[in-house]
């Protein structure tokens, strides 16, 4: 290790951290989903391994405050059991209780946000959903809802710590409270694994229609290229339609001939906006424990 120190100035074992973090996790768009949340643009990135040795995956950015915030990936080892890994974090110093706790209602209260605003605004994104959409318009309002009431735990949880912590243990001691927080963690997780299924959808439908990328469709496309993908769009959402009555349907006016360019790019800006939603969805839910392997903090530094 020695040898290794000296050539690079990493231990060989950090580098093969850093190599199975980064081909692990989409760090571009973890940090995309921070930077996109103004409470946590900028946020440094730190990665503890199972040995707590410190990988930094992004240095600290001075976007919205100068004062450095800091998220937290702490891996669980393989050989502890979640439960053992859950009772470990508990014994902590209450500070870390209350970061932790900060850091679940920051993020579901974020993910509520985003949650409304998709959610109200699918009746554009209807064309991207694949003949499903009152179902995922549903599921999107069910977890935004879902997200919004773990807001509102998160809130109440961080007024216990600080002031009588024991009221926290003994909710959580509480069966019915248990099956609440599954409950609602499971509902706003179906909605974050929604909201990547229509994206995805609308990724391979307009590559396969106009061979274009994200950057290339929020630039605008084409007459005839918005025509092609209309057509693509159409032929998912009504599977039951050959091309003709497709074709028929347009004529008589019933379906769109082409989708105008600000039709495109607000259900282009929404399907955005959902995964990173649908992110900070499963980042919360982590926190929380229904979605587990690597915990999640928030470190911030205040003036005195």
């Amino acid at each position: 290790m020695a040898t290794s120190v000296l050539k690079d100035g990493f231990p060989k074992a950090h580098l093969t951290t850093r190599e199975r973090v980064e081909s692990s996790i989409d760090l571009r768009r973890l940090f995309a989903a921070i930077d996109a949340d103004p409470a946590i643009a900028g946020a440094g990135v730190v990665y503890l391994d199972s040995n707590l040795w410190p990988l930094t995956l992004r240095e600290f950015q001075p976007i919205c405050r100068v004062l450095p915030k800091r998220v937290i990936l702490r891996e669980m080892p393989a050989s502890m059991a979640q439960a053992d890994f859950v009772r470990r974090l508990e014994h902590e110093p209450r500070e870390s209780h209350l970061v932790f706790e900060a850091l679940g209602m920051g993020l579901a209260c974020g993910s509520a946000v985003l949650g409304w605003i998709v959610a109200v605004s699918g009746t554009a994104a209807i064309p991207f959903s694949a003949g499903a959409s009152s179902v995922i318009a549903a599921v999107g309002y069910t977890s935004a809802a879902a997200s919004f009431v773990q807001c509102v735990v998160g809130g109440y949880r961080v007024y216990n710590e600080l002031t009588e912590p024991s009221n926290n243990e003994s909710l959580d001691s509480e069966p019915w409270y248990q099956h609440t927080t599954a409950a609602l963690d499971a509902v706003a997780l179906v909605g974050a694994g929604t909201s990547f299924l229509t994206t995805l959808r609308m990724v391979k439908a307009t590559k396969v229609s106009t061979g274009k990328n994200w950057q290339q469709v929020l630039r605008g496309l084409t007459r005839q290229e918005r025509a092609k993908l209309t057509k693509e769009l159409l032929s998912i959402q009504h599977p039951h339609l050959s091309s003709k009555m497709l074709k028929l349907r347009q004529l008589e006016g019933h379906l769109p001939k082409r989708l105008t360019p600000a039709t495109l790019r607000h259900a282009t800006v929404t399907q955005i906006k959902d995964v990173l939603s649908a992110s900070m969805t499963v980042m919360g839910s982590a926190v929380s424990g229904n979605f587990h392997t690597i915990a999640v903090g928030l470190y911030e530094a205040f003036e005195e």
